[in-house]
């Protein structure tokens, strides 16, 4: 499995976390071109964690040695621990731990073996924290999520049946939807998603064709579930690390063939690039990165040489300290639960690694400022759109009669738009003509 590192914006300073053999979760934070000064954080930690920031805490989870879930919050001065779900076992096993933010809300995602089946698990954590709840059967580890702009997010897995799709969690209400199966007529492996503005899907993804694999880009429509799919990339030998970023707005797919990086991007055209290849060091290990800035998340391919992190689609986002986000106070209503600061932390007991004591217990409250309700989403874009619409209807009236002005000038008939002005025209164009005589 490709190795994965977080590199996180937080308080105006880059922090770099990863596993170090023989000691754990570690960080470090970035100073000059450098990262230095490594601290564990968690020792014995399997290297099965997840890294993301709000506006307040960095928020991680990981494996103890033990196979436990820890989280593990960080306010800039302290970091504080706490158990979410102990492992029966006592031995740690790749549960793909995965962190996705609404705003300041942290939702983690993760696959747990029980008996002869593998669960999918959803999860609240921080202010808005709840006990963990079944989303469905899935098969192995291997799933992807995205957030949307409507405070949505959205699964992409194999079911227990054995059938890609997926399944979208509404915010509003704090539960899934039914599993929509992804109709495109292979088999999918190991895909990456993402959602445009439009709320449509993105989905990168191996597939496999009697012999052959090949790299598939599908958009999947928000309002007629079509699907559309275009061949990226037959590959050539073994690869692996399949990975998707919308980096200066421009979409770009990274992967790992044959020990080497290869990237493509979209073309103006919707045309895929011929594939870039990064040739590098035999000392320098490829590692996938997530990065997460204040206005950015996304995971790109890099390597480590001399306490730099040298990163291929974007060299210069770790060269100048990120923009520290001004705090705010919260008010009183902000609260997810409906309730003040002081009320609303509540520790979540620690869960068992079993499926019948995965209930979830949602929070239906007054949700946070950086929460905005569809209807009021709904009722802004319009608002927004009749602006544009009466400003582009007076930009084009001023076309209209600075045209009109160039043609008089130039001695031209203008253009008429109805019958009726094709005879005032003429009219006014004869005056005219008589008027130069």
């Amino acid at each position: 499995m490709m190795k994965r590192e977080h590199i996180i914006a937080f308080g105006g300073t880059w922090y770099h976390f990863f596993i170090k053999p023989a000691q754990g979760l570690c960080v470090s934070k970035k100073a000059d071109a450098r990262f230095t000064f490594s601290e564990c954080i968690l020792p014995g930690a399997y290297d099965d964690f997840y890294a993301a920031a709000t506006e307040k805490h960095i928020h991680v989870v990981c494996q103890d040695a033990a196979g436990a879930i820890v989280y593990l919050t960080f306010d800039g001065e302290t970091w504080t621990t706490r158990r979410l779900l102990e492992n029966r076992d006592k031995t740690p096993a790749f549960k793909n731990l995965t962190l996705t933010l609404i705003g300041n809300f942290v939702n983690l995602f993760y696959v747990i073996h029980s008996k002869d089946d593998d669960i999918l698990v959803h999860q609240l954590l921080g202010d808005a924290a709840g006990q963990p709840k079944v989303v469905d059967y899935i098969q192995g580890t291997d799933f992807s999520v995205c957030s949307h702009q409507t405070s949505d997010l959205t699964l992409l897995y194999r079911n227990g049946e054995e059938v890609y799709g997926t399944k979208k969690f509404r915010w509003s209400r704090k539960d899934f939807d039914g599993f929509q199966p992804l109709d495109c007529g292979c088999n999918l492996e190991h895909a990456a998603i993402t959602a445009d503005e439009d709320d449509n899907l993105q989905i990168a993804a191996y597939a496999a064709f009697d012999k052959f694999v090949n790299i598939l880009f599908l958009t999947k429509n928000t309002n007629t579930d079509e699907c559309a799919i275009s061949a990226v990339h037959l590959v050539s030998g073994q690869s692996e690390g399949l990975a998707m970023s919308d980096v200066g707005g421009r979409l770009s797919i990274s992967w790992c063939e044959n020990g080497l990086v290869m990237t493509t991007a979209l073309s103006e055209n919707n045309k895929w690039n011929a594939p870039k290849k990064y040739i590098r060091g035999t000392t320098q290990e490829n590692v996938l990165y997530h990065i997460q800035s204040d206005s950015e998340s996304f995971f790109t391919y890099g390597y480590r040489q001399d306490g730099k992190i040298m990163l291929y689609l974007t060299r210069d986002i770790l060269e100048h300290p990120p923009k520290e986000k001004p705090r705010r106070q919260a008010l009183r209503s902000e609260t997810p639960n409906g309730g003040t600061e002081t009320h609303r932390r509540q520790n979540t007991p620690a869960g068992t690694e079993h499926a019948q004591q995965l209930e979830f217990n949602p929070r239906h409250g007054t949700p946070g400022t950086d929460y905005v309700r569809r209807s009021v989403y709904t009722a802004d874009m319009a608002a927004v759109r009749k602006l544009l619409k009466s400003q582009n209807d007076i930009i084009v009236e001023m076309l209209k009669k600075i045209t009109a002005l160039e043609r008089a000038a130039m001695g031209k008939t203008d253009l008429a738009e109805d019958m009726g002005q094709i005879d005032r025209l003429a009219a006014e164009n004869a005056a005219r003509e008589d008027g130069h005589k």
